[in-house]
């Protein structure tokens, strides 16, 4: 997790609700998670995961208790090797940080919110973590990551299934589409909405943050129209990975069409998404998403072991 978690939490502590966030600050052997996942704990419900499971299960026992006391901070270690006293049969061990946010706490949350909107990796002190009584923490645990910025480009069924299926899954959502009389805002409010020629897409990819670009356009000069833009981006706005979504015979005419631009063809994924044999805009979106985030979580990915 990383955003949408301290973004819960910063409209938590608005509200005036202390919560707890669990971090997982080192893990050995087989684990469900590694270090650095993070989970949100608080009267309202929970956000993200450290692993399910009884493992979960005895650090939301710890959070209740360190929200009904005046502790700042608590720490949890567990053991998932099948012994008497383990929480599981994974064979992994686990030691977990939860720290207790309140509402005199919101500026540093919101100045955080702020380096992450600008792409900035945040790096973390133990105290942060309520890990100081921990001393052999990793990297990974210390770290925030900012989401990659996914933009869709085309808001056809695809397009809008595409929307609605990344909300929950860690991407800084923009869209796009060329058509503006048949698009209404609030259709979504959990992206930056660009509309207009494809000239638009600069603006949209003027971020830190990595950048992940999906044309599933409703036809094929507009896909040429906006992978020429691409092309011609300068380098610091450059997408990390672009998807093409067509038949062969589009996808064909297409590279055609775009021999004489600078684009490299090789850096676009297409057909975009996994071979499942989707057929319906929603298990498209599933293709597409399990590309992304196996690209996401790719093992030179900073983001990797969270």
């Amino acid at each position: 997790m990383s955003e949408r978690l301290w973004r819960a939490l910063a409209q938590r502590l608005a509200q005036g609700e202390p919560c707890v966030v669990a971090s997982v600050v080192h893990s050995r052997g087989a684990t469900p998670r590694g270090s650095g996942s993070r989970m949100l704990i608080g009267s309202s419900g929970t956000v993200g995961s450290v692993g399910g499971g009884q493992a979960e299960a005895r650090v939301l026992d710890q959070a209740s208790r360190l929200l009904a006391s005046s502790e700042r901070s608590t720490t949890l270690a567990l053991r998932l090797d099948g012994s008497a006293d383990a929480v599981g049969v994974c064979g992994g061990q686990m030691r977990f940080a939860l720290r207790r946010w309140s509402v005199e706490d919101s500026a540093i949350i919101d100045a955080m919110l702020r380096d992450l909107a600008q792409g900035q990796t945040l790096s973390l002190d133990a105290d942060s973590l309520g890990a100081t009584a921990i001393d052999d923490l990793v990297p990974d645990a210390l770290q925030i990551q900012p989401d990659p910025r996914l933009l869709i480009c085309g808001l056809g069924h695809c397009g809008r299934a595409l929307y609605e299926m990344a909300q929950p899954l860690d991407f800084d959502l923009a869209v796009h589409d060329a058509g503006s009389e048949r698009l209404d805002p609030h259709q979504f409010p959990e992206a930056s909405l660009w509309l207009g020629p494809p000239e638009r897409l600069q603006a949209a990819l003027a971020t830190g943050r990595q950048r992940l670009v999906v044309l599933l356009n409703r036809d094929y000069p507009t896909d040429v129209a906006q992978l020429r833009v691409l092309a011609a981006l300068p380098h610091d706005l450059q997408p990390d990975w672009i998807g093409l979504m067509g038949s062969r015979r589009r996808l064909a005419t297409v590279r055609d069409a775009l021999r004489v631009t600078s684009l490299d063809w090789s850096r676009v994924q297409a057909p975009i998404g996994l071979a499942i044999g989707a057929q319906t805009p929603h298990e498209i979106a599933i293709s597409i998403l399990g590309q992304l985030i196996a690209w996401r979580n790719r093992p030179e990915s900073p983001r990797s072991a969270a």
